[in-house]
């Protein structure tokens, strides 16, 4: 079964995550090098990102910080219980019982209905933390007026090439060496930390195949992905 072309998530608030991440143990243990990453990258405000890497509210897990990933001690979980079983039930799971499609690794979060996606945070105990986005791979196209384009894996977590290279780095950093480069090549991101066009998006996607630090591209291809807020959000 494919995943859907288009889409509700609800995601954390940028700032929050922000916060999040400059306080866990990967940024603590890092700091070094993060610190001259961002002097490197000072066009890019990670609190102000607005793309697909801010962590979807999944029917599968609870949440975990960002930067808490690869600590070896306990990791603080927030558990959204409520919010995550209207979201099996809008989803059409069963616990337990989740598909292995590969479009839902890291947890089923797309959701089909704005009403839905709205009642599932309205009940949420996290609330005041989230955001409701649409979603779109292109050339699909979101209903209401475009943030922008983001770049990652279509469906399948959270998976931003823009996050990962330069908001919250945690899976695959940039080399120091490239620091410059990688500047360079998001010159073009506009205040959501996003690009405007999608000509844009597609030259920081070869930009980033090129890197040899970069997340390999294997089987499943880097979609340019269309972020919205819809109305009265």
């Amino acid at each position: 079964m494919a995943a859907p072309d288009t889409g509700f998530a609800l995601v954390r608030k940028g700032l929050l995550l922000h916060q999040a991440f400059e306080a866990s143990p990967v940024a603590v243990r890092f700091a070094q090098e993060l610190r001259l990453m961002r002097i490197a990258l000072n066009s890019v405000v990670p609190g102000k990102y607005a793309g697909i890497g801010r962590y979807p509210l999944n029917a599968d897990y609870p949440y975990v910080p960002p930067g808490w990933q690869w600590a070896q001690a306990k990791r603080d979980e927030i558990d959204d219980s409520t919010a995550m079983v209207l979201l099996r039930s809008a989803l059409g799971l069963v616990e337990g019982e989740f598909p292995q499609e590969e479009w839902l690794i890291d947890g089923p979060w797309l959701i089909q209905g704005l009403d839905v996606a709205r009642e599932i945070r309205r009940i949420s105990q996290y609330s005041a933390q989230l955001e409701i986005i649409e979603v779109a791979r292109f050339p699909n196209r979101t209903t209401a007026p475009s943030l922008g384009f983001d770049v990652g894996y279509w469906a399948s977590g959270n998976f931003s090439l823009i996050c990962d290279s330069a908001i919250w780095p945690l899976w695959h950093a940039p080399d120091m060496a490239d620091v410059e480069t990688l500047a360079e090549a998001l010159k073009a991101l506009n205040e959501r930390m996003l690009f405007d066009a999608p000509d844009e998006a597609r030259r920081f996607r070869e930009f980033y195949r090129s890197c040899g630090w970069a997340e390999i591209e294997a089987g499943t291809p880097f979609e340019l992905i269309e972020i919205a807020i819809p109305g009265s959000e």
